[in-house]
């Protein structure tokens, strides 16, 4: 019987069982070997082949946390990547974000005088174009980017109102006794803010100015016909004004203490007539770029005091439920700026006991100013604007038929071409107005609410 045996050179020979105990020579090294006797004999252990490695084990019989470390150094990577990339992107955004205007004024809102109402849609309206407007007009510059909006304040839902059929207006001395008699009298305080965005070759111009006055009214007469009152600004208020601004606004205001105007109603208690209405808010020089808003667009001009009587003396239609709407005719002349044209659209928004809340639009498109009328007119060669909300909210008392509060805005963004001494610039021209009115019994004593200063 052969037996294999292993050799220290590392190859195996076989021997002879009867050679057991015995010295032989390996035949492969020439080594003498001493093989263990019978009965003492091993099984050799395996030796594995030269050259071959040893199999790399299993993923599955790895530890664990080995494997996680790599996998953790490339979510530390990734993750540092996406940290610089978003920081990158906020700080390219803020750079090319524009600033907006900002205009607060914090007097009372009118929600305080009536129930909240359902938001409601803002309007649209649409105009030629400035090169439409003047043949000779520069590039258009271009409208303030919708990632930086004039910033509002705080403001009524303003309404939504689709065309609908007329409804026959309340009358003041028909079918119900007239909530005004010959010799009444009463006040109305009216707060105005602005906030004007005026850019110039590349260069923002931003002002903002609060101002008020106190008027006085008495009923003179009531005919079949309508009604005739008197309106006397009693006391004016300065509350804020830019620099250039200040002396200009002050001494208009100055100016308009005092004026008496005479306003004539019809009998569905709309505006018929006006008289004796101030010239306010336009300077008679353009001394910067700052007074470019002031002296072009009036704040208070004739239309402006016609249109806040018309707030004063609102009458809505008789028998009108809860969403009830309809309209009225509106021209706005805009002096060298142009004016403005279309429909005023009221609605029903709110009724709770002893008050009713009604919203209204403007839909109003916008005409470009017509040939040169000397002034100012003859520095505009051409004009563009856009109406980008207007409307407000009235608070009605329906026991005593007549308006306790009101607020108004009208926010407009458009492009003018300024043509002086042959040379034309164009500029970019923002303006948000907002008035606030109340309807107070008693007259508050003029030199102390003009010393007030919110």
């Amino acid at each position: 019987m052969a037996v294999t045996f292993p050799c220290p050179c590392g190859r195996q020979f076989r021997v002879e069982a009867n050679q057991l105990g015995t010295t032989v020579r390996c035949p492969h090294c020439g080594r003498l070997v001493q093989l263990p006797a019978l009965g003492v004999l091993e099984t050799p252990a395996q030796v594995p082949p030269a050259g071959k490695k040893e199999r790399t084990p299993s993923p599955t019989t790895r530890r664990p946390w080995i494997w996680l470390r790599p996998g953790l150094a490339a979510a530390l990577v990734l993750l540092v990547a996406l940290g610089f990339l978003l920081a990158w992107h906020s700080l390219a955004s803020s750079a090319r974000r524009r600033p907006g205007l900002s205009s607060s004024p914090d007097s009372t809102s009118l929600a305080r005088e009536a129930p909240a109402a359902k938001q409601l849609a803002s309007p649209s309206s649409q105009a030629k174009t400035l090169a439409d407007s003047s043949p000779q007009a520069p590039a258009a510059i271009p409208a303030y980017p919708a990632t930086s909006p004039l910033h509002l304040p705080a403001e009524s839902p303003r309404p939504s109102v689709p065309a609908g059929p007329a409804v026959p207006p309340r009358t003041l001395l028909a079918g119900r006794p007239p909530y005004l008699k010959e010799g009444d009298r009463f006040s109305q305080e009216v707060v105005v803010s602005r906030s004007s965005l005026c850019q110039v070759l590349g260069t923002d111009y931003r002002n903002q100015a609060r101002f008020a006055f106190l008027s006085s009214f008495q009923v003179n007469q009531i005919s079949e016909k309508g009604l005739v009152l008197t309106q006397k600004v009693e006391a004016v208020r300065l509350e804020q004004a830019g620099p250039d601004q200040q002396a200009g606004l002050a001494d208009l205001l100055r100016q308009t203490r005092g004026t008496t105007l005479r306003i004539t109603l019809g009998t569905n208690g709309d505006v018929t007539g006006l008289e004796g209405a101030p010239s306010f808010g336009s300077l008679s020089s353009l001394t910067s770029p700052e007074s470019l808003t002031l002296s072009l667009q009036p704040t208070l001009d004739p239309d402006a005091w016609k249109e806040l009587a018309q707030l004063t003396f609102f009458q809505p239609p008789d028998a009108l439920r809860q969403g009830g709407r309809w309209s009225r005719n509106l021209t706005h002349d805009w002096g060298a700026l142009g004016g403005w044209t279309g429909q005023v659209l009221y609605q029903l928004a709110a009724r709770a006991p002893g008050v009713e809340r009604y919203d209204y639009r403007f839909d109003l498109a916008y005409r470009p100013p017509q040939g040169s009328g000397g002034g100012l007119s003859s520095v505009i060669s051409g004009a563009d604007f856009k109406l980008v909300n207007g409307g407000g909210s009235i608070a009605y008392n329906p026991d005593r038929g007549r308006v306790t509060a009101a607020e108004e805005r009208f926010h407009v963004r458009g492009q003018l071409a300024l043509t002086v001494l042959g040379e034309t610039t164009p500029a970019g021209l923002e303006e948000l107005q907002h008035f606030q009115l109340r309807i107070l019994d008693q007259m508050p004593d003029p030199a102390q609410w003009s010393a007030i200063r919110p």
